[in-house]
């Protein structure tokens, strides 16, 4: 039993290093201004999250996943969008509007996902907010 635990908490500190590690290098990547370094982090970042769908997370349940995947798919998409890849954008969004059903039980739209990066990402406008 000892060992379970421990085997647990171990779980638990890699999985919120992981996610910490995660959410510094997507803000400084985004924040850089390196649009490739961005999606790379992104990318990353969704896989990490794919895998925890297994049922590998202590910390993530389904829908704490399914609210970061999808963000996740909507800023890859309007990084894709900003770099004139109509295609990969609406492929992005396609799978954004996929995984929204999961994070929210009301109606998902590509505007509302759109409204709802800006906001958190950028404090509602298309630019980062600068300190005080």
């Amino acid at each position: 039993m000892g060992f379970d635990t421990a085997r647990a908490a171990r779980a638990l500190s890699s999985e919120i290093g992981e996610v910490e590690w995660y959410s510094a290098h997507v803000f400084a990547d985004r924040l850089m201004g390196d649009p490739v370094l961005y999606k790379n982090t992104l990318l990353q970042f969704l896989a990490a999250l794919n895998a925890r769908r297994a049922g590998n997370g202590v910390l993530l349940p389904d829908h704490a996943l399914a609210v970061d995947i999808t963000l996740t798919e909507a800023r890859l998409a309007l990084l894709a969008e900003a770099q004139a890849a109509g295609a990969e954008s609406k492929t992005y969004f396609a799978q954004a509007l996929a995984h929204c059903r999961a994070a929210w039980a009301d109606t998902c739209t590509e505007d509302r996902l759109r409204e709802m990066v800006m906001r958190l990402d950028h404090g509602g406008t298309n630019q980062p907010q600068k300190p005080p």
